[in-house]
């Protein structure tokens, strides 16, 4: 035995150093334990959540089933946090890094009865959020990229009810996504849906190539032979139909667009998803020469004309040629064909219960393409009825033709300004008016 040794058990050296070795001793012991008891615990997530639940008092149940390799470490590990080992003299007097460990070994041994088990599960815990957090991620970043990938491909790609559920309804989700509802299948005869297609997909194709385009809007459809359930979910009963999917959240009533009111012009639906979304779209419009020929046309039919009839151009000066050219003008701006042309209404809605078509909208706010043509039809017979009239009473023809006229001319008038008054009255609900109060 050396002198050290000798003069220890005799209790004539320094005390400080016989501390520092034990505390030093007991710390190291400790440490090692415990990360064989964390690494193990890390192992066993769900043996740790059911001993959590029987642990009472500090006290670990003797009964518990659990792995051999974990019930020495935890049965020690309690047995040493509920004992009360004093390291006798003050903390102070160690070396600076066994006083750091030893005060955290007091810190651990003064926690409550039982705290440990508890502060290592709120680790485990930790971990696994963080791991569930990650995998969030993941998929979030699998799902962009496939969208991206199908965009490339497509501006408009087509969703069956599990890609609906999965990119659309399921999250995470930090884009934004417009779907178009429709029946593009010949059985359906839906005009209204193959005209909307193709303003939706100029409006796609306009995103698609901007130098603004990125990952946080897609377009994509939902056809009702491909989306039945689909259909079914949204309790969804007509179409065409847009509808804006936001990145967190349920859809609000505002991010349906308003078809019947508005239309489904690909300017307007830009305005709406810049209002939804805040991303702004500038709808750009392939060249359409149609008009360009038509015009082309028609002034080489008059160029024509005017020359085959260059000897004798009185009829230039016909006053009836150009009333009735001017009638013409007049009933298409007064039956809506220039809010036609600029909201770009369906021709007629059929109704996906019964069948029905509709060819006068309910609404007063909007039309259809059929309803103006009627209305145009209307005002062209009740002026008819009007010119009959003025001519039965300034003719100086015979009576009975001139009576025959007035009445053929009352009757148009009478019949057709009737029918045009009902429709009034069906748009503008409440009419006629009464009880007005002027002042």
């Amino acid at each position: 035995m050396t002198a050290d040794h000798e003069l220890a058990c005799a209790g004539l050296k320094d005390r400080s150093m016989e501390k520092w070795v034990i505390a030093s001793r007991d710390i190291g012991g400790y440490q090692q334990q415990t990360r064989g008891l964390t690494s193990t615990l890390q192992a066993q997530a769900e043996t740790l959540a059911g001993m959590f639940l029987v642990v009472s008092g500090g006290a670990i149940s003797r009964e518990m089933e659990v792995p051999p390799g974990i019930r020495p470490l935890l049965l020690e590990q309690d047995t040493r946090l509920s004992s009360n080992v004093h390291i006798g003299g003050p903390l102070e007097s160690l070396p600076a890094q066994v006083f750091k460990q030893a005060k955290n070994r007091r810190r651990l041994r003064d926690l409550p009865t039982g705290s440990f088990p508890f502060l290592l599960l709120l680790l485990l815990l930790c971990i696994q959020l963080g791991g569930g957090q990650k995998k969030k991620e993941n998929l979030l970043a699998e799902k962009v990229e496939q969208l991206m990938e199908w965009s490339s491909r497509r501006s408009i790609f087509r969703m069956n009810g599990d890609k609906f559920r999965k990119f659309i309804k399921a999250p995470p989700r930090n884009y934004s996504m417009i779907v178009m509802f429709t029946a593009l299948q010949p059985q359906r005869q839906c005009s209204v849906c193959r005209q909307a297609n193709e303003e939706y997909q100029i409006l796609a194709n306009s995103w698609r190539y901007s130098s603004a385009f990125c990952n946080k809007l897609f377009f994509s459809m939902v056809d009702y032979d491909e989306g039945t359930d689909v259909f079914q979910q949204l309790n969804m009963n007509s179409a065409p139909t847009f509808m804006h999917f936001p990145p967190k959240g349920r859809p609000k009533r505002a991010d349906t667009f308003d078809l019947q009111r508005i239309g489904f012009a690909a300017e307007q639906l830009a305005k709406w998803i810049a209002d939804r979304t805040d991303v702004h779209i500038r709808v750009f419009r392939p060249p359409n020469y149609s008009g360009t020929i038509a015009l082309a046309l028609l002034v080489s039919l008059v160029g024509g004309l005017l020359y085959l009839r260059r000897n004798n151009l009185e009829f230039i000066y016909n006053k009836t040629g150009w009333a009735m050219v001017s009638l013409c003008i007049v009933f298409a701006m007064t039956s809506g064909q220039m809010w036609n042309h600029i909201r770009g209404p369906p021709y007629a809605h059929k109704n996906p219960h019964n069948g029905q078509v509709s060819y006068i909208h309910g609404s007063s706010q909007a039309q259809f393409v059929a309803e103006s043509h009627i209305i145009l039809v209307l005002n062209a017979a009740i002026t008819m009825g009007m010119v009959l009239l003025n001519e039965a009473a300034t003719s100086k023809g015979d009576v009975g033709k001139r009576r025959i006229i007035c009445l053929v001319g009352l009757g148009l008038v009478v019949f057709f300004f009737s029918f045009l008054l009902s429709i009034f009255r069906s748009k503008y609900h409440g009419y006629p008016y009464s009880d007005l109060d002027f002042e």
